[in-house]
């Protein structure tokens, strides 16, 4: 079973737009478990997706020949936008974009041609947006989601420890979490 992150609701919400979702953080924080739970779920919703890796070579060396190779590595080619809008995307989930020779090429290649009948969600290492192959800002093209380690109330969830969920909630909103002492001065 693949746990739930809070920011999973965020990249929902910004799925129906057409612009990129990045993933981005540390190794070992999850985002190739967010993928595969979007595949999931968008699996379940009947939609036209496809799970790929950059660490495969034979999809990396294609998709840095050409970024449009990339359909060469799934069983339908979408039409570009100038050709054809379809009424329904299709989602391509990318592990570890980074790897491209030029990632920003590829994104806004792919946008440019496809915008609106391809939608990518991709993961990347946080080095990726200070990687000297970053050149271009992508600007109205992405959106970044910087997904950090769990949080207190993130790793209270995991251990399936609700009642704590629910100290940690109070004490953020200003309440108190456990019992609380208060020392009083005596006035002289």
């Amino acid at each position: 079973m693949i746990r739930q992150r809070h920011i999973n609701s965020q990249i929902i919400r910004h799925i129906p737009g057409k612009r990129h979702a990045i993933i981005t953080g540390a190794r070992q924080v999850g985002k190739t478990s967010i993928l595969r739970w979007l595949f999931e779920k968008l699996t379940r919703e009947n939609k036209q997706v496809w799970y790929l890796t950059f660490e495969d070579y034979r999809i990396l060396d294609s998709v840095n020949l050409h970024p449009s190779k990339i359909f060469d590595h799934i069983p339908v080619t979408p039409p570009t936008t100038l050709q054809q809008t379809l009424e329904h995307p299709i989602y391509l989930l990318i592990d570890e974009v980074q790897y491209a020779r030029n990632p920003t090429n590829f994104l806004k290649f792919i946008y440019d041609q496809y915008e609106g009948n391809v939608k990518i969600i991709a993961t990347s290492s946080s080095a990726f947006y200070i990687d000297r192959n970053f050149i271009d800002s992508l600007a109205g093209r992405k959106r970044i989601f910087n997904l950090s380690s769990l949080s207190l109330e993130e790793y209270i969830e995991f251990q399936a420890r609700p009642d704590k969920v629910l100290a940690h909630k109070r004490s953020e909103r200003g309440g108190f979490y456990g019992r609380r002492a208060v020392r009083r001065r005596k006035s002289i």
